[in-house]
């Protein structure tokens, strides 16, 4: 997962792949893989000065995550809810409600990653951690 993290930590390289940042950014949120502060924060300016919710969001994401952040995961799912990116809104909810320890908030996430087909990829993710 280091060569994944290095993807989001050299950016800069991938000016015209952003989607390859996004996933790698997505791939380090799941299995909560260190990625250096500067990185991630070189990124997520990057993206909101080029308009760029989606890899933003996943940026956010991760790094809400790694800091346990809850400003940064309501951030996210801000993002992903405005670009209608649901999959990835049902995981930022379920993250912050584990988070936040909102057990009714964790329920009803858990439900709807269940029913997107989401939750057994992601409960396979963290038992890789």
């Amino acid at each position: 997962l280091d060569g994944v993290a290095h993807v989001i930590e050299r950016h800069d390289r991938y000016p015209d792949r952003l989607h390859y940042v996004e996933h790698a950014a997505a791939i380090c949120a799941d299995r909560r893989h260190p990625v250096s502060a500067a990185g991630l924060d070189a990124l997520i300016a990057r993206a909101a000065a080029a308009g760029m919710r989606p890899v933003e969001a996943q940026a956010r994401r991760l790094r809400g995550i790694l800091g346990a952040d809850a400003g940064e995961l309501h951030a996210s799912l801000e993002l992903f809810e405005a670009s209608g990116i649901g999959r990835y809104a049902a995981r930022v909810r379920w993250e912050l409600a584990s988070l936040t320890g909102d057990a009714a908030t964790e329920a009803d996430a858990r439900a709807s990653l269940e029913r997107l087909g989401e939750l057994e990829t992601l409960l396979e993710a963290s038992a890789k951690r």
